[in-house]
């Protein structure tokens, strides 16, 4: 995986807060996040992630998105298809998954239609739950 440095530093702070949070971050991720490597041709931080661990770095991508910044999030979400958003029935931040390519052409859900690339997305039925599109 690799992160833009305005993304790092936001998975910095969201590992740094983690104490404060109900929500902790994914087993590991803290270590991860201090031992990446940053590669100054690209300019990107580069890390080896879990599953677990990349929807946990979608949680805090949207919980710094909730100061102000969207731009690391919707990132993240092109680069890696996961993003958390609220339910629409209960609020609570879920995870959603995002498939991209030339079979993705439906969206599921309320966002995606006004894309360039179509997109499929699923909201999952539990906090957490990645949900992916068959074929996605």
């Amino acid at each position: 995986m690799e992160l833009l440095p305005a993304q790092m530093t936001a998975l910095r702070r969201f590992v740094s807060v983690a104490p404060e949070l109900n929500t902790q971050p994914a087993d590991g991720l803290a270590d991860r996040v201090r031992t990446a490597a940053f590669n100054r041709e690209d300019n990107r931080w580069r890390m080896h992630l879990t599953e677990t661990q990349i929807a946990s770095v979608a949680y805090g991508l949207y919980l710094y998105r909730l100061t102000g910044s969207e731009a690391e999030a919707n990132r993240f979400a092109r680069d890696y298809g996961v993003v958390y958003r609220p339910c629409p029935d209960t609020g609570v931040p879920t995870a959603v998954t995002i498939a991209q390519g030339a079979g993705a052409a439906r969206a599921v859900g309320t966002v995606a239609a006004r894309r360039r690339r179509p997109m499929t997305f699923e909201l999952c039925e539990s906090e957490g739950e990645l949900v992916r599109e068959p074929g996605g």
